[in-house]
C-alpha cells in the first residue's frame, strides 16, 4: 500500500510547527500541526526541515501515517470521513483507516481485494473492510 505514494508525484515539507502534504495521491494539500510525538519522530529520523521532500521510502510513509493519526480537520460531510469512521469501528487503527479512506476516495488508487489482502489485519477484519469498501463504492 505505501508503495503507491512512491511514484514521484507526492511531496511534503516540514516547517517549524507545520507539515504540509500534497501530490497526485492527495485530493488536496493539507497541513498538520507538529505535536511532541511527531517532533520526536522527525528528530529521531533526521528529516530535512524547510525543504520539499518526495515520498521515497518507508520512513516518509510512516511520517504520513503518524501525522494522519493526529489529523482531525476533515470535513464531516465527506464520504471518506464516514468510511474512515466505519473502518475504525470495525477494528482498523485510525491512521490506517484514514489512509484506506483517502485511497478509496482518490481517483488514482483502486482499493480492491488485492489492496486489502496486503494490509496487516486479521482475516475477519479484512472481510469487514471489504464489505465497508463495497458499501462506500456503491454509495451506501
Amino acid at each position: 500500500m505505501s508503495k503507491l505514494l512512491f511514484n514521484g508525484n507526492n511531496f511534503y515539507e516540514i516547517k517549524e510547527d507545520i507539515i504540509t502534504f500534497w501530490g497526485l495521491n492527495f485530493n488536496e494539500p493539507f497541513s498538520i500541526k507538529i505535536n511532541n510525538q511527531i517532533r520526536k519522530y522527525i528528530i529521531k529520523n533526521c528529516f530535512h526541515i524547510n525543504e520539499v521532500c518526495e515520498f521515497v521510502d518507508d520512513q516518509d510513509y510512516e511520517l504520513l501515517m503518524l501525522c494522519l493519526k493526529y489529523r482531525d480537520d476533515f470535513n464531516p460531510n465527506d464520504d471518506r470521513v464516514f468510511l474512515r469512521n466505519r473502518l475504525i469501528a470495525i477494528g482498523v487503527k485510525k491512521g490506517l483507516a484514514t489512509i484506506i479512506a483517502l485511497d478509496a476516495g482518490s481517483s488514482q488508487v483502486v482499493v480492491s481485494k488485492d489492496y486489502v489482502s496486503a494490509l496487516d489485519l486479521k482475516h475477519d477484519v479484512k472481510k469487514k473492510v471489504i464489505n465497508e469498501l463495497f458499501n462506500f463504492y456503491m454509495g451506501y
